[in-house]
């Protein structure tokens, strides 16, 4: 389990929320890691808008959700020796579908 508290306590200088192109975000996921290293950043994490049931511009699309997580794994393996990266997901609750749904649970977040 991630202790958020403690990250909070120890640097003043962490972001758990950001955007990215796959919902409704408009720079690179890359882009925002880097200037996060330049700027002294410990721990970044991406929370795109999880896909829903039904289409929404503002959502990620169920067939992008490999490609956001292949994504993550390589900037990880990249950077991960200078900030730590949190990947995750805005999740939405609408009727049956949430967090805890078999398909988020299963998901490598």
């Amino acid at each position: 389990m991630i202790d958020f508290k403690r990250i909070a306590k120890e640097s003043k200088l962490y972001n758990f929320h950001s955007h990215s192109p796959y919902c409704d975000g408009h720079a690179p996921i890359e882009d925002f890691i880097k200037e996060a290293i330049k700027m002294g950043f410990t721990h970044y994490g991406v929370s795109p808008h999880s896909p829903i049931p039904f289409f929404s511009p503002c959502n990620m699309a169920k067939e992008k959700v490999g490609d956001y997580l292949a994504e993550m794994n390589r900037l990880k393996a990249q950077y991960g020796q200078q900030i730590r990266i949190f990947t995750s997901m805005e999740i939405d609750y609408l009727d049956d579908w949430g967090p805890s749904i078999p398909y988020f649970q299963d998901m490598p977040l």
